[in-house]
């Protein structure tokens, strides 16, 4: 385990004893028709020596449809579920046909389907797992739940009809989990409304057409505004990148454009029930007039990240390291005494990235350590990736971690993101030594387990990442604070955040 978080040994006999006395519990007293016995979210590969050399599917698979195949011998009229997801999406090629009582749920982001490329690679992982399970033995996961917002209204309907017509009868079901506000209240209602009515509508008839249910939804829900609010829908399906995450922000002028279209719908649709329904939709996304005067700070900005400072990360497998970096000042950029230096590199190693960080502190045994990480000493990582914007990882000299999701600032919920990221922390005579391994996932399998993990590519010249590295030393009146790239104030300053790319 690192940074206090463990990960499931699937070879270690005990978990699956385990394992299979809740399953048969479930069954024999709820008399549950089927049990999920999928990891939780965050996988974590475990390094011990049964584990570490084997691929995460064969692993996780082969865990499962060994509990699978010792529940069948006992409860051979019950389903055991599994989700093909994040690191453990492939089937696995340790095993030729999959337990007959095992179902299958592909986890795949459903936006995007309408582009044929994704299609392609979506279809195919749904042709490699056919063959190894019982016919009738695939479901689907489709998480939707952050695919429409302020920020990224997207609305997808030709993708939902696409893969409901293609799955009808080889799919057993589907899980779609669906936008929810903090109450758990489904939100935002306006802009979720047609993606969960297609869905709906595809549930029960797979095969009907699209562009006539359509036409039913425009007239029958918005009336007169029905032209108006067709094109603006269709505006915000033909805009979204199909090689992003769904909840990768839409540009300003795109969110100007759909709100214009939104408020000739309202203008259309008159003061009645008409009315009504397109306002909700509108109320979903900032105003006209807060979105112009965001465009317009932008450009009078200009590009303040131009000058930004450069790191160049190392590349572990090509062997080239990374050159040291050391802190400043955070407010006036000042050099800082040798004995309380901070320094740290970056190596790219894999799909890790990889901070290391030496913390000079001459008085070591009076250093304050906190339990809220921030209050005392501590070094703060800042992430922007070319598809999130941003993460906040934060570790004290205990090793203790505190990482969120700072996507939407201080949103409410931002702390239940996690990094995984493997911490350790070394101590010497004079510095404390943080090491820190952060993984980093693809746009897709962020997209399926938002919760966890960096998302993004290797930081290159073309894909630049946007970084801080900050710490904090000492207490009240004593207390100073150090970045790479100066803020004159926080560490949380994103259009002052340093660039970072690999060693050429």
């Amino acid at each position: 385990s690192g940074g206090g978080r463990a990960q499931v040994c699937f070879s270690n006999p005990g978990v699956k004893q385990e394992v299979l006395r809740y399953v048969r519990a479930a069954f024999d007293h709820y008399n549950l028709f089927a049990i999920s016995v999928m990891p939780e979210d965050g996988y974590r590969h475990c390094d011990c020596e049964q584990c570490r050399d084997q691929t995460p599917s064969d692993l996780v698979w082969g865990f499962v449809d060994s509990v699978a195949r010792e529940l069948y011998k006992t409860h051979p009229d019950r389903l055991v579920v599994c989700g093909a997801y994040t690191a453990y999406r492939e089937p696995p090629a340790s095993i030729d046909k999959l337990s007959p009582n095992l179902v299958t749920r592909i986890s795949w982001v459903r936006p995007g389907l309408d582009d044929d490329e994704r299609w392609s690679e979506f279809w195919e992982t749904v042709d490699a797992w056919l063959p190894k399970l019982a016919p009738g033995h695939l479901a689907r996961n489709a998480n939707v739940q952050w695919s429409a917002s302020p920020q990224a209204p997207v609305i997808f309907p030709r993708s939902i009809a696409r893969e409901f017509r293609a799955l009808k009868g080889i799919s057993i079901g589907d899980n779609s989990s669906v936008p929810r506000s903090k109450d758990q209240r489904w939100g935002p209602p306006g802009l979720a409304h047609l993606n969960h009515y297609v869905t709906a509508a595809y549930l029960r008839d797979a095969d009907q057409d699209l562009d006539e249910l359509l036409d039913e939804y425009y007239d029958l829900f918005y009336g007169p505004a029905s032209g108006p609010m067709r094109s603006a829908f269709e505006f915000a399906e033909s805009v979204y990148n199909r090689e992003r995450k769904p909840s990768a922000a839409f540009p300003l002028e795109v969110r100007i454009e759909f709100v214009k279209l939104l408020l000739a719908a309202r203008a259309a649709a008159g003061d009645g029930i008409y009315g009504q329904r397109v306002q909700v939709v509108l109320d979903d996304m900032p105003t006209l007039e807060a979105l112009e005067q965001a465009m317009a700070e932008r450009e009078a900005l200009g590009d303040p990240r131009k000058d930004a400072p450069l790191a160049l990360a190392g590349d572990a497998a090509a062997g080239r390291d990374a050159p040291v970096y050391r802190l400043r000042d955070i407010k006036t950029g000042e050099d800082v005494p040798d004995e309380i230096a901070t320094t740290f590199q970056v190596t790219w190693e894999d799909k890790f990235l990889v901070f290391d960080v030496r913390c000079h502190e001459p008085d070591l045994e009076n250093m304050p350590v906190t339990a809220d990480v921030w209050g005392g000493d501590s070094v703060a990582f800042l992430i922007e990736t070319p598809v999130h914007a941003y993460y906040q990882i934060e570790i004290n000299p205990d090793g203790v971690v505190f990482d969120a999701d700072r996507s939407r600032g201080r949103a409410p919920g931002m702390e239940r993101w996690s990094a995984e990221a493997e911490v350790t922390v070394e101590r010497g005579t004079d510095y404390w030594r943080l090491l820190v391994r952060v993984p980093v996932v693809s746009v897709d399998e962020g997209a399926d387990d938002p919760l966890h993990f960096v998302v993004g590519g290797k930081p290159t010249a073309d894909e630049s990442w946007f970084f801080n590295i900050g710490r904090s030393r000492g207490l009240n009146s004593e207390r100073r604070v150090f970045a790479y790239s100066p803020t004159e104030a926080t560490f949380h300053v994103p259009l002052r955040f340093a660039r970072l790319q690999m060693v050429e």
